[in-house]
C-alpha cells in the first residue's frame, strides 16, 4: 500500500527553517567578528601610523635643535677667537706706537746733537781760516779736528746701526701684522660662512617644518579616509545583517501561511478501485 504522510513533510520543513536560523544567527556572528576584527585593525594600523608620525617628527626635531646649537657655539666661538685677535692686535699696534715714539724721539736727539757738532765744526774752521796760525797749531787743530770727525764717524755708523736693527724691526713688526690681518680676514670669512650657512639651515629648517605640516595633513587625510572606509563598510555589513535576519522571518511565515491548505479533509478519501480502505469500527 502507499500512503502519503503529510505530517512528516511539514516536519521536514521545520527542521531545515530552525537549521536556517541557525546559520543565519552563525553568519550573523560571524559577520559581527569580523567587522569588530576589521575595526580593531583598523584602529590599531591608525595608532601605529600617528606613533611612527610623532617619534620621526620629535626625532628630527631633535637632530635640528642640536645642530642649530652646534652652529650657535661655532659661530660664539669664532667671534671670541675674532675678539681675541683684535684685542691682540690692538695691543701691538699699541707696542709699536710707543717703540716708533721712542725712536723717533732718539733720533730726534742724536740729530740735534749732530747739527750743534757740525755748526760747531763749521765755527772752529772759520776760526781757523780768519787767523794765521803756526803750522803746528794748524797740525794740532787738524788733528783735533780729525779726532772729533773720528767720533762722528763712530756715532754715524752707531746711528747707522740702530737705525738699520730698527728698519729690520719695523719689518718683522709689520710682517706680524699683516699676518695677524690675515687671520682676521680668514675668520671674518668664516664668520661670514657660518652666518651664511644659519640662514640655508633656518630656511632648511623652515622648509621641513612646512614639508611636515603637509605630510601631517596627508596621513590625517589618508586616515580620514580610512575610518569613513571602515564606516561605509561596516553599515554595508549591519545593513546586510539586517538582511539576512529579515530573510529567516520571512521564510518561516510562509510554510505557516500554507499550513492550512495542506490540512486533511473530514471527507473520506475516494476509492481507488480494487484498493482496501481501513475503516474504524464504531
Amino acid at each position: 500500500m502507499k500512503r502519503k504522510h503529510p505530517s512528516d513533510f511539514d516536519i521536514e520543513l521545520n527542521g531545515s527553517d530552525e537549521n536556517t536560523l541557525y546559520e543565519s544567527e552563525i553568519d550573523e556572528h560571524r559577520i559581527d567578528r569580523l567587522g569588530q576584527r576589521m575595526t580593531q585593525v583598523a584602529v590599531i594600523f591608525l595608532c601605529l601610523i600617528a606613533a611612527a608620525m610623532a617619534v620621526a617628527y620629535f626625532d628630527v626635531r631633535k637632530k635640528l635643535q642640536r645642530f642649530d646649537s652646534s652652529g650657535t657655539m661655532r659661530v660664539q666661538k669664532i667671534s671670541e677667537n675674532l675678539d681675541s685677535s683684535f684685542s691682540s692686535l690692538s695691543v701691538q699696534v699699541a707696542k709699536l706706537e710707543e717703540s716708533l715714539n721712542k725712536q723717533m724721539t732718539t733720533l730726534q736727539t742724536l740729530s740735534a746733537d749732530l747739527d750743534q757738532k757740525i755748526k760747531k765744526l763749521e765755527r772752529t774752521d772759520k776760526s781757523l781760516r780768519s787767523v794765521k796760525v803756526s803750522k803746528n797749531t794748524l797740525t794740532g787743530e787738524i788733528k783735533k779736528i780729525e779726532a772729533t770727525m773720528g767720533g762722528l764717524r763712530g756715532e754715524l755708523a752707531a746711528a747707522s746701526g740702530e737705525l738699520q736693527q730698527y728698519k729690520t724691526e719695523q719689518q718683522a713688526q709689520l710682517q706680524r701684522l699683516s699676518t695677524t690681518l690675515a687671520e682676521t680676514t680668514v675668520g671674518m670669512d668664516a664668520l661670514k660662512t657660518a652666518t651664511a650657512d644659519l640662514g640655508a639651515l633656518r630656511t632648511d629648517i623652515k622648509n621641513f617644518e612646512s614639508t611636515v605640516r603637509n605630510e601631517r595633513k596627508a596621513y590625517r587625510t589618508a586616515i580620514d579616509k580610512v575610518e569613513t572606509d571602515m564606516l561605509a563598510r561596516i553599515l554595508a555589513l549591519e545593513k546586510r545583517i539586517a538582511g539576512m535576519a529579515s530573510r529567516p522571518a520571512a521564510s518561516s511565515a510562509a510554510p505557516s501561511s500554507a499550513t492550512p491548505q495542506a490540512a486533511p479533509s473530514s471527507q473520506p478519501p475516494s476509492q481507488a478501485p480494487g484498493q482496501i480502505v481501513e475503516q474504524d469500527i464504531q
